[in-house]
């Protein structure tokens, strides 16, 4: 990853991190469909930097793109009532609170911290692939 800029290693983690989240669900959590996967963070990360929620995989969850789109619209409250209830299934009320409480801490990453991320993100999907 040495040779990228720090917007390409960025990218190229948020691309990981989508694999990932979409490798370890397998289908949406709404509607169980398996087409049009999308890798959605439950807890959004604050603007475009590397903010240290960012690539924390308990942050996301899988969403076929109708469901994506649908989480995003709120004028449906029951849709978004349906998604929090799954979501708070899957995370802890705890662990949301320490996501929510970094939420708002930005990083300052180097490029090697950035690889060393890239690097344990690898090994997870790695694991998760490899069926560990």
């Amino acid at each position: 990853m040495r040779k990228l800029s720090r917007s390409g290693a960025i990218k190229k983690l948020d691309s990981l991190w989508g694999k990932i989240i979409r490798a370890r669900d397998k289908r949406c959590a709404m509607c169980g469909s398996t087409d049009n996967l999308n890798a959605h963070h439950c807890v959004v990360h604050k603007g475009n930097g590397a903010s240290k929620i960012r690539w924390i995989l308990d942050n996301g969850i899988t969403l076929c793109a109708y469901c994506h789109m649908g989480i995003h619209n709120h004028n449906n409250a029951s849709f978004v009532r349906k998604y929090e209830t799954i979501r708070d299934s899957r995370i802890s009320l705890d662990r949301q609170e320490e996501i929510i409480r970094l939420r708002h801490e930005v990083a300052k990453y180097s490029m090697d911290d950035l690889e060393g991320i890239y690097e344990n993100l690898a090994k997870e999907y790695d694991r998760i692939i490899g069926g560990l």
